[in-house]
């Protein structure tokens, strides 16, 4: 992907070259077609150039503009899927205008001010400097597909796509943040406007940024637990205008391709995706990518990815991922500074240099679709409690489905959700080490210092939202943690090979609509994704659209730590630096790591993912890093 970097002092006082140049190369992974700047007095602005679209003869998303004496900069990471509703709303006439995404969004800057992110669709990261007033503008898009940082310092301000950027900046602390370091060894991701480093904070999707002399204003200006619920006379209306959507979603995001990829598994997310690309944009040609396993039958998926092959004519080319077992290559398993967090899965970079050599520039997945359509058990509560004694025999044909006992699904579903937030944290042991919420080896003294349990149980709120399984629902995509987190990591690995990804389950357009549907059309006895089904029928292969499993990545990351790297991990874990710094208990981690490689004990092996990347990290990083005396 691109990226910016931007840094303003409000004093008026010029920013040097040097601590330019030094935040916007703080990235070198980004900005494969070079790096462009601009200045103004008090600020200056970078881009870091991908240029993703081949028939985009532009390459830099940087602008300045002058216009009745006053001079405004902008730089932007952007992809603006609606040009033609914008278009008309400025009365822009000029081809080149109308097709130049940075300058649409200065234009409608100019026009509605902060508000002009109530009419930008898209995956978008900006930042625009009003040389007059002084200030600076910054906002970014509703699901958080583009990155953005700030961090305050004695003049200013420091904003740029990556955190690690922001770090380059002399007056800008590298200090540890222990609470996010507390939230990661958890597995969980609950503060999403925290970085890794005191000071640095992460924009927050749906978020916009005003910074000047009087201070820092951010707001939230995407409020989906507002969107009215949708009610249809025609129940066929509901697949009919998703369908709309989705086939919107997916070819905005192969606009002017002459080629793209698509990652397919034999699931419904991604099958979808290329069912619609194949079927719906005919000027881009699409090469899909499978991975195929031979030892490990239960996550193979060929036998449905052929299904699209024969059936669509999708080319897919197979991914051998036992060739890629995790940490077995110590070069794939390089963490950058930004983040501890890598993925499961080392053969994505295989994916991703394939692509460089096909001259594929965007990547297409289907994230996001299991947080947006998966729906909510929850629904069976909402619907007794308004009467609905229907609720019983579809949970009995659930239980048949999912070969699951009534009785759980009357515990998770009706019972338990009816248990009030303050009983359950009675029953709740007070003592932080021992809290279920997170593992043993997690240091006693260090989760209650950074009040990690209170950290893990922090939920938000909506009340607008009476029904609890819709709360649940605009609660995901509102704090979408492990997505998050997943996305930026694609984003950051995919921009080594200049390449970009895009997610066709993360558009702001169906994902409102998603979010205002009733419960029956994501869930409804024990079939999920219902809507997305429907709206398939004809189009997508029948044995995917049909398919109720799923494979998941579990046995490959077992088998990688247990068989392939464990005494790798031994070495790792026997005198970790995690355990130095006061983070993890190494005796308790070790003798949980034991039970594991030995199978004494059921655990899943993605609960160690979290110590050994930050250990791993740590060993990368630690003399770089400005570490809290009482972690010593």
């Amino acid at each position: 992907m691109a990226g910016i970097a931007v840094i303003a002092q409000f004093d008026g006082s010029p920013v040097t070259d040097d601590a330019l140049r030094a935040v916007a190369k703080g990235a070198p992974r980004r900005g494969p077609d070079g790096i462009f700047y601009q200045r103004s007095k008090g600020c200056g602005l970078a881009h870091l150039a991908l240029n993703a679209d081949p028939a985009n003869k532009k390459t830099a998303q940087l602008l300045r503009r002058e216009q009745d004496g006053r001079v405004w900069l902008i730089t932007a990471d952007a992809r603006i899927d609606n040009r033609s509703d914008l278009r008309c709303s400025l009365g822009i006439d000029d081809e080149r205008i109308a097709n130049d995404d940075c300058e649409l969004i200065l234009l409608a800057f100019l026009k509605w001010e902060v508000a002009c992110v109530q009419h930008l669709i898209g995956d978008f990261a900006f930042a625009i400097w009003d040389a007059g007033n002084q200030t600076l503008f910054c906002a970014r898009d509703a699901l958080g597909v583009k990155p953005l940082h700030y961090s305050k310092f004695s003049r200013g301000l420091c904003v740029a796509s990556e955190a690690q950027q922001i770090l380059q900046h002399p007056e800008i602390s590298s200090r540890l943040n222990e609470g996010t370091v507390g939230e990661y060894l958890a597995g969980a991701a609950k503060n999403l406007q925290e970085s890794f480093f005191v000071g640095i904070q992460s924009l927050t999707a749906g978020h916009t940024l005003v910074a000047g002399r009087h201070g820092i204003q951010v707001a939230r200006y995407w409020h989906p637990e507002d969107l009215p619920l949708i009610q249809y006379t025609d129940p066929r209306a509901y697949a009919e205008h998703f369908r709309e959507l989705f086939i919107i979603a997916v070819t905005a995001r192969l606009r002017g391709l002459e080629r793209a990829a698509i990652t397919v598994s034999g699931g419904l997310d991604s099958g979808s995706i290329a069912a619609v690309a194949q079927h719906y944009d005919t000027d881009t040609k699409i090469q899909g990518f499978t991975q195929i396993y031979d030892q490990l039958a239960q996550c193979d998926e060929r036998e449905y990815s052929r299904r699209l092959t024969h059936e669509l004519g999708l080319a897919i080319e197979p991914v051998p991922t036992e060739r890629f077992w995790l940490l077995a290559d110590d070069a794939a398993f390089c963490p950058q500074l930004e983040s501890p967090f890598q993925s499961f899965t080392s053969c994505m970079r295989y994916l991703y240099e394939r692509c460089q050599g096909l001259g594929i520039t965007v990547l297409l997945t289907g994230h996001g679709g299991d947080s947006l359509l998966t729906g909510s058990g929850l629904s069976y509560l909402d619907r007794l409690l308004r009467g609905d004694l229907g609720v019983f025999r579809d949970m009995r044909v659930h239980a048949a489905l999912h070969h699951r006992s009534m009785r759980a699904l009357v515990s998770r579903y009706l019972l338990r959700p009816l248990i009030p937030n303050a009983v359950k944290a009675t029953l709740q042991t007070q003592s932080p080490w021992q809290d279920p919420a997170f593992p043993a080896w997690i240091e006693p003294q260090f989760a209650n210092r950074i009040g990690l349990s209170r950290r893990l149980r922090t939920q938000s709120r909506l009340p607008g939202i009476t029904s609890r399984s819709r709360h649940e629902r605009v609660t995901e995509m509102l704090h979408l943690g492990s997505v998050a987190r997943a996305t930026y990591f694609l984003d950051r690995t995919a921009s080594e090979f200049g390449l970009e990804c895009r997610h066709p389950f993360l558009d702001r357009r169906l994902v409102e609509y998603v979010l205002s549907l009733p419960d029956e059309q994501l869930f409804h006895a024990g079939r999920t994704k219902v809507v997305l089904r429907n709206s398939l029928r004809g189009t997508l292969p029948e044995a995917i659209r049909n398919r109720q499993d799923k494979t998941y990545s579990a046995a490959f990351v077992d088998f990688s730590l247990r068989k392939i790297s464990a005494d790798k991990i031994s070495m790792l874990f026997e005198d970790p630096i995690c355990a130095a710094l006061g983070f993890i208990n190494r005796f308790e981690l070790r003798r949980a790591w034991d039970d594991f490689r030995t199978g004494s004990k059921p655990m899943k092996g993605t609960a160690f993912w979290f110590p050994l990347t930050l250990e791993t990290w740590l060993r990368h990083y630690h003399r770089e890093l400005h570490i809290s005396d009482q972690n010593q």
